[in-house]
């Protein structure tokens, strides 16, 4: 069965109907009391629409678009650009052996993520950021809260096909780009997300080389070291730290890189770079992080060594806004 979230029932009433949200909810609510509470919100809501004579999902296979994929949708096709590739994992169930991959991708409608098996997944193995995909023949599933379209080995795949070029939203720019969750809510690839959380613990930074001119990580190279694109260079240092986070819910390991480590403790980076040479003194440092509740702003992933999820942190908030988040309490 094909879910509509109750917002995008809503939603969809009001632009084919041309009545307010406030409008449609008084129906919605006269319905539900004439029916004695015998359909959901969701339910009345898809009466209302019969009523007024709207059609609600148009489109149920085929091509479809990411802001109208559905939950229960199948055989559906989609034409995206590549966000981020997260790689092949290898599991084993049973006693096989199987893989899956996944992408996250977005056209002008919206981003989502398509989750690739077996052979499937090693047809995608190579998509970069930026390629254009085609995946045809795929079924949507919700993953704690968050829409994905799956693809089996029979998936057929086409990339950078031929004519196709989609120019992506604004994404994750602005803190009204992520969606609050709670930590024991996200997935093991949710993407764009936030969550307001106070760290409990901290360990020390791990430094490593990277290339002065691009950034990118430097690699030992015959007594020196080499950047992929610069060739031989003295390399600058980066800087990480991990942190977990607890929100309540349940806690989480996160990652937290240079600038992200630099407002956490409220340090300037040369007076950070210090700990290289004397990493002792982060024993003292690190008490101005413990007990911060800030909001974390970023994505979720597996970590395929430890067998974990972990929080890339990408931005926070060490001053969340107090009456903006008793509101949010509120509200729920």
């Amino acid at each position: 069965m094909i879910q509509i979230p109750y917002p995008e029932l809503l939603a969809k009433i009001s632009e084919k109907s041309g009545l307010s949200t406030p409008e449609i909810e008084s129906k919605i609510a006269t319905k539900l009391k004439q029916l004695s509470g015998l359909v959901s919100k969701e339910g009345a809501a898809h009466i209302i629409a019969n009523e007024l004579g709207i059609q609600l999902l148009e489109v149920s296979s085929g091509e479809v678009q990411v802001k109208d994929i559905l939950p229960g949708m199948r055989n559906i096709d989609v034409t995206a650009r590549v966000r981020d590739n997260y790689g092949v994992k290898e599991f084993t169930r049973g006693e096989r052996v199987s893989k899956v991959a996944s992408l996250f991708v977005g056209d002008e409608t919206g981003f989502t993520r398509l989750v690739f098996w077996g052979d499937a997944a090693d047809k995608v193995a190579a998509v970069k950021t930026d390629d254009h995909i085609t995946a045809r023949g795929g079924y949507v599933r919700e993953n704690r809260g968050f829409k994905e379209v799956h693809y089996n080995d029979t998936a057929a795949i086409s990339v950078n096909p031929k004519g196709v070029s989609i120019e992506l939203p604004e994404r994750a720019s602005t803190a009204t780009e992520f969606s609050r969750k709670q930590i024991s809510e996200l997935g093991e690839d949710s993407a764009g997300v936030e969550v307001l959380a106070t760290v409990v613990q901290m360990y020390e930074p791990k430094f490593f080389e990277v290339c002065p001119t691009c950034g990118k990580r430097a690699r030992p190279a015959d007594g020196a070291f080499q950047c992929s694109e610069h060739g031989l260079i003295e390399p600058a240092y980066g800087f990480l730290i991990t942190i977990f986070i607890d929100d309540g819910t349940e806690n989480i390991r996160a990652v937290l890189f240079r600038q992200q480590v630099l407002e956490l403790l409220g340090m300037q980076q040369e007076e950070f770079m210090g700990l290289r040479e004397h990493p002792e003194t982060f024993t003292a440092i690190k008490q101005k992080g413990l007990g911060a509740t800030a909001v974390f702003k970023g994505r979720s992933s597996m970590n395929a060594y430890f067998g974990r999820t972990e929080f890339i942190v990408q931005s926070l908030d060490m001053q969340p806004d107090a009456k903006k988040e008793l509101e949010r309490l509120k509200a729920e």
